[in-house]
């Protein structure tokens, strides 16, 4: 159990067929979790693939429960072409269709934080529209309830 009270699973993997395969396996072993060696693509490994499974797996039970309605702001940053200050919000898309729900993709959405000022009516510099952006920007682990056979 993590300091927030929910169960924590580490999924680690090496790099290449020369990567170090103890460390990486044992946290995995000590933790609950996962540990896979992806081969170097000379050798016919594909690593796209092969994160792209951890993601569907890390994806798994994400989609019902404490976290239906899911969604990450991420804290103002300035733009690279304006460098006018913008924020972003996703949110994952999941067939709930199917048990347990499968992670299709991630819609998000850029905004400019004056466009929000004038949506909200708040200057962006009051402590009001700060507060909300931390609160909505600080990081909130998903709550996950997967069983051994899911993991």
């Amino acid at each position: 159990k993590s300091k927030y009270d929910r169960d924590l699973y580490l999924f680690t993997y090496s790099l290449g067929l020369a990567a170090d395969t103890d460390v990486p396996k044992r946290i995995a072993c000590e933790t609950g979790g996962m540990w896979t060696q992806v081969e170097d693509a000379v050798f016919g490994g594909n690593i796209v693939s092969a994160m792209a499974s951890y993601y569907k797996l890390f994806a798994l039970g994400l989609g019902e429960g404490d976290n239906t309605d899911f969604v990450a702001m991420v804290e103002p940053y300035p733009d690279f072409n304006t460098g006018k200050m913008m924020i972003t919000v996703s949110a994952p898309v999941y067939d709930r269709s199917v048990r347990p729900p499968l992670l299709l993709g991630v819609v998000g959405i850029d905004s400019f934080v004056d466009a929000l000022e004038q949506t909200l009516g708040v200057d962006a510099s009051s402590t009001l529209l700060l507060d909300r952006f931390i609160a909505l920007s600080t990081a909130r682990c998903p709550r996950r309830n997967l069983t051994g056979c899911e993991l």
